[in-house]
C-alpha cells in the first residue's frame, strides 16, 4: 500500500509499495522529492524551524512595516520641525533614558523571538532588532552621541530625507510581506 507524504518543501510524493493487479508489490518511485545537503539538526528540527520562521516573521512584519511606514514619512513631510524638536527631546535627561530603556527592550524581543536570517524579510527585522538595541543603549549611556548626530544630520536636510525614504519604502515592504503577501508554504502546498 503507497502512502501519500509531504517532504520539507511541502510536495507530496508516494512512497512505500503498491498492489499491482497480480497481488505483488512493486515499489514507488520518489519522483519529487529533492536531495538536500546533510543538516546538523535532526529532519523534525529542520521541519520546526521553517514552520514557524515564516510565521513570526510576517508577525513582525505586521507590526514593524505600518510603524516604520507611517513614522519615517512623518519624518519626511515634518523635516523643518525635527530640529527643535530633537533639541526639547534631549532638554529632559528622564525623557531620554526612560525612551532608551524602552527602545532597548523593544530590541531584545525581537531578537529574542526572531533569530531568522533566510528570507530579505526575515533579515530586515532581525536587523531592525539589533538596531533597536543598540540605539536605546546608546540612548541610555551616550545620549549626547545621539544629540551629536541628530545636529549634525540636520545641517543636510536632503539626506536625511533620501535617508528617511529608503526607510519608507523599507517600511512598505514589510507592510507589503506581512498584510499582503501569500505565504509561502501554502502557495507550495497547492503545487500538485
Amino acid at each position: 500500500m503507497a502512502d501519500r507524504c509531504r517532504c520539507l518543501s511541502g510536495r507530496s510524493f508516494l512512497y512505500g509499495m503498491t498492489d499491482g493487479p497480480d497481488g505483488t508489490g512493486k515499489p514507488v518511485r520518489h519522483l519529487n522529492i529533492r536531495r538536500r545537503k546533510p543538516s546538523l539538526m535532526s529532519g523534525t528540527d529542520v521541519m520546526t524551524a521553517r514552520t514557524t520562521s515564516e510565521p513570526r516573521t510576517r508577525a513582525f512584519a505586521r507590526v514593524i512595516g505600518p510603524f516604520l511606514t507611517f513614522a519615517t514619512a512623518v519624518v519626511i513631510y515634518r523635516i523643518q520641525q525635527m530640529g527643535p524638536l530633537l533639541t526639547d527631546f534631549f532638554n529632559n535627561s528622564s525623557v531620554v533614558w526612560i525612551t532608551g530603556a524602552m527602545v532597548l527592550l523593544s530590541g531584545l524581543v525581537i531578537i529574542a523571538f526572531h533569530q531568522y536570517w533566510r528570507s530579505p524579510a526575515a533579515v530586515l527585522v532581525s536587523l531592525f532588532g539589533w538596531f533597536l538595541a543598540i540605539r536605546g543603549a546608546v540612548l541610555m549611556v551616550a545620549p549626547g552621541l545621539v544629540l551629536g548626530a541628530g545636529e549634525n544630520a540636520m545641517m543636510h536636510i536632503r539626506l536625511v530625507q533620501i535617508g528617511f525614504g529608503v526607510l519608507t519604502l523599507i517600511g512598505l515592504y514589510l507592510t507589503y510581506v506581512g498584510w499582503i503577501a501569500r505565504p509561502r508554504i501554502d502557495a507550495d502546498a497547492d503545487k500538485p
